[in-house]
């Protein structure tokens, strides 16, 4: 699998995210504009079960 520079510092960002000392709500908040952009996706839904 090839990352490129770019995939490679979201990735980055989204490590960093889940280290640091977050609410589920904040993590799920930033965590998944990070994959947005990682997938390239035009959408994202989080769900708590």
């Amino acid at each position: 699998m090839y990352v490129s520079a770019s995939e490679s510092r979201v990735l980055a960002r989204i490590f960093g995210l889940l280290s640091e000392d977050l609410s589920e709500h904040d993590v799920r908040e930033a965590v998944g504009h990070h994959l947005l952009e990682l997938l390239e996706a035009d959408h994202y839904a989080s769900f708590v079960w």
